[in-house]
C-alpha cells in the first residue's frame, strides 16, 4: 500500500469513528430531550390541574353562582394529557422490552442460527414498530390536550375571571 492509499484509509477510518461517536452523542441527546419533554408535559399538566382546582375552590368559597365550564373542561384536558402520557410511556416500555428481547435472542444464537431465525426477529421488530406508532400518537395527542387545556385556562383568566 502506498502513502496515498494509507492516507485515504486513515481519512476513511477517521470519518467512520467520528460519525460513530457523533451518532452516539446525538442519540444520547435525543434520549435526554425525550425524557425532558415527558417531564415537562407532566409538570405543566399537574400545575394546570392545581390551578383549575384552586380556582374552582376559590369560586365556590366566594359563592359564585356556578363554576365556569371552561375551567372544568381545561382540567379535563389536562388530566387527559397525563393519562395519554402514561399510555405513551407504557407503549415505550413494550418497545424497549421487545428490543431487549431481540438482543437477548440474538446473543444466545450462533451466526448460523441467526440467519435461520430472521422471521422471528422480523416478527418482534414489527411489534416494536406498531408500539412505536401507538406511542408516537399518544404523545402527539398528549401535546394537543396540553395545548388545549392551557389555552382554555389562559382564556378563562384573561377574558372571564
Amino acid at each position: 500500500m502506498n502513502e496515498k492509499e494509507e492516507k485515504e484509509e486513515c481519512e476513511i477510518n477517521y470519518k467512520l469513528v467520528y460519525h460513530a461517536e457523533r451518532q452516539k452523542r446525538v442519540w444520547e441527546s435525543y434520549f435526554y430531550s425525550h425524557q425532558r419533554i415527558d417531564i415537562l408535559i407532566i409538570a405543566l399538566s399537574s400545575a394546570g390541574i392545581y390551578i383549575c382546582l384552586e380556582t374552582m375552590k376559590y369560586l365556590y368559597e366566594h359563592n359564585a353562582c356556578c363554576i365556569n365550564p371552561i375551567i372544568k373542561i381545561s382540567a379535563f384536558f389536562l388530566v387527559l394529557t397525563i393519562l395519554l402520557n402514561l399510555i405513551s410511556q407504557w407503549y415505550s416500555t413494550k418497545i424497549h422490552y421487545n428490543d431487549y428481547d431481540i438482543c437477548e435472542y440474538c446473543i444466545s444464537l450462533s451466526e448460523e442460527d441467526i440467519m435461520e431465525c430472521k422471521d422471528e426477529i422480523k416478527k418482534r421488530e414489527k411489534v416494536i414498530e406498531e408500539n412505536n406508532k401507538k406511542s408516537t400518537n399518544a404523545t402527539k395527542a398528549s401535546f394537543a390536550f396540553l395545548f388545549l387545556g392551557v389555552s382554555l385556562l389562559l382564556i378563562f383568566f384573561f377574558f372571564i375571571f
